[in-house]
């Protein structure tokens, strides 16, 4: 049976934070795919998902083999 890939979450819940140490961090522990996300601030609460708006970034990151 083949080894179940490894995937990682990394989140910043302000905008002034950063994933850069958490993204690392997964990587290293063996994480192939890393979904990091971030608030932006703007449209906190429910009118950002009444309205369609994301109150979040992502981005995805997959370790080189």
């Amino acid at each position: 049976m083949p080894a179940m890939a490894l995937y990682g979450y990394a989140r910043a819940s302000t905008p002034d934070q950063d994933v850069t140490l958490q993204v690392e961090t997964l990587t290293r522990a063996g994480c192939a795919v890393v979904r990091a996300e971030k608030a932006s601030g703007a449209g906190r609460g429910a009118g950002a998902v009444a309205d369609g708006r994301s109150p979040t970034s992502s981005a995805s990151y997959s370790a080189s083999t």
